[in-house]
Formats: structure tokens, C-alpha cells, sequence
């Protein structure tokens, strides 16, 4: 039975792919697929999926190296990260008066950050001067820069036994346009029916070429040109590209979609876990509210502007582009078997990464994997309820550890006379009076440490009722016994955190227990 991958479109989101296929290579799965279609994120995966032997490897590899945060992905021009927060206050402003937007603004911008807003406003020309220059608000360089590393190995998915194929809209015509390598013998004219432009990429350049005008989002990255055209995204004609797995004649298709379904229940998803300082400075992002069931006030009053709007009303044009890609391929192949591994909760927005959330949306991606492949079907819902929990508890500690950084970095920043380093509080447990009352809050470690406790029957539970050490990624225990990642560099903090405190912390009278480094059964 030939079997095929399918990737969707999601910007970073692309992070919870790379987990499901890791899985997928461990379950000896990936290695004998007939072929990959990816659109958007999913075809500059789909492209490293189609290098065959290690691709798992190689995939990993591209999504964690060297990259802590957004930044060394897909950074920002400058233009646009100054504009964002000023354009943010003048929304944020308009229920009210643009005095007190701007009176808003002096209180929460730093000197030197006030100090570009001034620049900004003064120079409006030059900064849209940039704006038409460059037609995005995000560089795709660093993107191709992995692309091109030789560690990638691009040049074997020429010549791949594995067929590939990419999907990308014409600019100027509106036509799909499916770019494919040598194994896509089927007659592709005949399969699309007329309603697909098809592309052979000859070369590691034009191949490159072709994911990134797939990636190439409206507003978030410039149109590519390739071979004269240029192109932009594959999502306005399909986010997630099954039929193409179905003219490559697949017969089982495991289709991996970015982000979750609207359909699915509230509970799934992450309340109020997008704060506003790590959250991505882009106006125009989905971000982990704008998806599923949303009960929010809508109306005049309500605390919901523009931006939020349009990035919801982004987030349901995108689930239903990719229900009807789902659903139209089944009915019309009923001989085809559909797996979908679906994201439950977006860690993240689609323009936002840091090492920490990217780790965690790459353990849900393995998780949903073991659940919709090899979960026992009586025990299929709970695994799915746990990988859930276990993400969304894990997405709530990143975010109190987040917070403890920021004060800790903070009050390195401002040393005062008497002051120890945070990270002798381990040690120094005269200091907690004078913690407690002072710029530091250790009620954190004692939220965080109560969340790793709550956070461990969870995960145990997940590994006895799979019945399969594969049911949770490798080094698990890590979830509850270590720190979460945390992009330190950008967080400005130059203290190392302790390895492992949780099985040697005391807080005293804030009544913690000690969670024992044990292995579970």
C-alpha cells in the first residue's frame, strides 16, 4: 500500500510537523513512503522529508539549530519592528482619545525604545519608502540560509525515490502551480485535470526556489520569483494538499496540518497564554486565541479591535480552506485511507518561536502522532485528553518560568547594595525574607513547583495506559523534574540556571514538598 505525507501551511507552527514525523521515523513509517506534498511550512519540510534516509534527522536539525527564537528564523526588518508597537498604541487608542494613547505609550516604552517611536514618527517618508521596498514584514534569508546548508542534503530529493511535490500561487495568473522532482512520473496534466501548472525542478536552486515562493505568505514574505514568475503562498488554493498525495497514487495518507481544528472544544485550547512581552511585535499574526471556540465579546465594548479581527477572521478562512481540502479528497477517493495528525492547542503564534515553545509544540506533534497511529482504540480519546493536558500545563510553566527570568534578569540589571545573585537562593536560604519583600517574587518557584508536581501524574498516566515507552517523546521526565528551554540570550540573563532544583528545592514556610528524581515505573 503505497503511503504518502501531506503537510500543511503554518508559519512557525511548522515546529509541531517536525515532532509527528519524528515519530513517524521511529515507527520505521517515513522510510518507506511513495511521496511528500507540503504547502507553505510544509513545503520547505516536505523538501527535507523528500532527502529520504536520516530526513527525520536532518528535519530536527533545521528547526532547533541555532535557532532560541523568531529571530534566527524568520527576523523582522527593521522598519516593521519599529512600527509595530506604535501602530499597536494607536489601535489600542482608538476607543478612547489619541491622547491617551499616546500618554500610554510614554509610560510603557523605555528611553531608548521611545526614542526610535520619536525617530519613526519623524521620519514616516523613509520608513514607507522601506515598506514598498521590500514588500514584507519579515526577511525569508535566514529560511534559505538552512536551506542551502549542505547538512540538509536538498540535492537528494532531486533525484528522490520519494516524489515530491510543492504547491504555490501564481502571482500573476492565480494558478496553482505544483513544483515536483523527477519521481513524479504520473502524467501530472492528466491527474490535475488541466487545473494545475506543473513545474519540474531540475536543480538544488530552483527546488529551493519553489519552497520558499510556497512559503512566501501575503504581507509576512516578499514574492519569490522563479523562472520569471513570481509566486506567493499555496494556502489561498490549498493548505493542506491531499490530493496531491492521491494523484502520486498513495493509497494511506497521513495528512499533518499546522494548527488545530475550530471545531473542536474550548477546553483544548491555552487561555490567556499569549502575554503581551513575549508575544510577537507583528500586528499581523494568528495568535493562540484566534483559534478555536471563541466566546469573547465581539461587540462595541467588548475589547476586541481591528487586529484581532482580522487575525480571526485570518484563523477561519484558514480552517476552512483546510476542512474542505480534507474532507472534498476523501469523498471523492474513498478507496484512500486518511490519517490526520492534527495539533490540538497552538503553543504559538504562526510568526512567533522561542526555543522553549518550539520544543513543546514539537512534543505535542510527536504525542498526536502516537495518538491517531498507535494509540489502543479504547484508550484513544484519554491519550488525546492527556496529550492536551500535558501541552497546555507545559505551555502554563514555560510562562511562570518566563516571568521569574524577566524579574531575575530585571534585578540583575539593578543591582542594590547587599544584593546576592537569584540563583543563590538555592543555597542562601537566609535570604527568603528579604526576597519575599523585595523586587524578586519566590512565590514564582513555589507556583512553578507546584505545576512540575501537577504537571508528573500526567505524564506517568499517559505511559501506562499506552502501554508503549513510544507514547511520550524521549527524556519525558525532563517535563517535570527540569526547566523548561528558555532563550537566555534574548532574555538577558546571564546566570545559569540550577540543572534539576526540583528534587532539591526548599522553600521553608512556603510548605513545598520535594518531587524525588525518581524514573517511573
Amino acid at each position: 500500500m503505497p503511503i504518502g505525507i501531506v503537510l500543511g501551511g503554518g508559519g512557525t507552527l511548522g515546529d509541531f510537523q517536525a515532532g509527528a514525523l519524528k515519530y513517524l521515523q521511529e515507527k520505521d513509517i517515513l522510510p518507506d513512503i511513495a511521496c511528500v506534498c507540503g504547502t507553505s511550512i510544509g513545503a520547505i519540510n516536505a523538501a527535507i522529508v523528500a532527502t529520504g534516509e536520516g530526513c527525520a534527522a536532518r528535519l530536527e536539525k533545521y528547526w532547533v539549530t541555532d535557532v532560541n527564537s523568531r529571530f534566527d528564523l524568520i527576523p523582522q526588518h527593521d522598519w516593521s519592528e519599529d512600527i509595530a508597537p506604535i501602530l499597536r498604541t494607536i489601535v489600542d487608542g482608538s476607543a478612547g482619545s489619541w491622547i491617551s494613547a499616546a500618554a500610554k505609550l510614554i509610560r510603557t516604552s523605555g528611553e531608548e525604545t521611545l526614542a526610535d517611536v520619536r525617530s519613526g514618527i519623524c521620519d514616516l517618508e523613509k520608513m514607507f519608502a522601506c515598506v514598498r521596498k521590500t514588500r514584507a514584514l519579515y526577511s525569508a534569508e535566514r529560511l534559505e540560509e538552512k536551506m542551502r546548508d549542505d547538512a540538509q542534503g536538498l540535492e537528494a530529493a532531486l533525484k528522490s525515490k520519494i516524489a515530491l511535490r510543492l504547491y504555490a500561487t501564481n502571482l500573476g495568473t492565480g494558478a496553482q502551480t505544483c513544483f515536483y522532482n523527477t519521481s513524479c512520473d504520473t502524467d501530472l496534466d492528466k491527474a490535475n485535470k488541466g487545473e494545475k501548472v506543473n513545474t519540474l525542478c531540475e536543480s538544488k536552486e530552483k527546488l529551493i526556489k519553489a519552497a520558499l515562493a510556497s512559503a512566501a505568505v501575503p504581507v509576512v514574505f516578499p514574492p519569490v520569483e522563479v523562472d520569471g514568475n513570481w509566486y506567493i503562498d499555496g494556502s489561498p488554493r490549498e493548505v493542506v494538499p491531499v490530493q496531491g498525495a492521491i494523484d502520486c497514487g498513495a493509497d494511506m495518507i497521513y495528512a499533518i496540518p499546522c494548527f488545530p481544528s475550530l471545531a473542536q472544544s474550548g477546553e483544548d485550547r491555552i487561555a490567556d497564554s499569549q502575554a503581551e512581552d513575549w508575544s510577537t511585535s507583528s500586528l499581523f499574526d494568528i495568535r493562540t486565541d484566534d483559534f478555536g471556540t471563541d466566546e469573547k465579546n465581539w461587540g462595541i465594548g467588548g475589547g476586541r479591535d481591528v487586529v484581532d479581527i482580522a487575525n480571526r477572521t485570518a484563523a477561519i478562512v484558514l480552517d476552512q480552506i483546510a476542512s474542505g481540502d480534507l474532507k472534498t479528497a476523501s469523498k471523492r477517493n474513498p478507496r484512500v485511507q486518511l490519517k490526520v495528525i492534527a495539533p490540538l492547542l497552538l503553543v504559538h503564534g504562526m510568526a512567533e518561536l522561542n526555543i522553549g515553545l518550539l520544543k513543546i509544540n514539537m512534543d505535542q506533534g510527536y504525542m498526536r502522532a502516537f495518538d491517531e497511529v498507535d494509540a489502543p482504540g479504547e484508550r484513544r480519546d484519554r491519550c488525546r485528553q492527556l496529550t492536551s493536558e500535558i501541552t497546555s500545563r507545559r505551555v502554563a510553566i514555560w510562562k511562570s518560568e518566563h516571568d521569574l527570568i524577566k524579574q531575575w534578569a530585571e534585578a540583575e540589571d539593578s543591582p542594590s547594595e547587599g544584593f546576592f545573585p537569584l540563583h543563590q537562593i538555592y543555597m542562601l536560604s537566609i535570604l527568603r525574607d528579604w526576597l519575599d519583600g523585595g523586587r524578586v517574587n519566590t512565590g514564582i518557584l513555589h507556583i512553578i513547583r507546584q505545576q512540575k508536581r501537577d504537571l508528573k501524574p500526567f505524564v506517568l498516566e499517559r505511559l501506562k495506559i499506552a502501554e508503549s515507552p513510544q507514547a511520550l517523546p524521549y527524556n519525558y521526565e525532563d517535563m517535570y523534574l527540569k526547566w523548561e528551554l528558555h532563550d537566555l540570550h534574548s532574555e538577558m540573563l546571564d546566570i545559569p540556571l540550577p540543572c534539576s532544583p526540583w528534587d532539591r528545592l526548599d522553600l521553608c514556610r512556603k510548605g513545598t514538598e520535594v518531587i524525588p528524581e525518581e524514573a517511573p515505573p
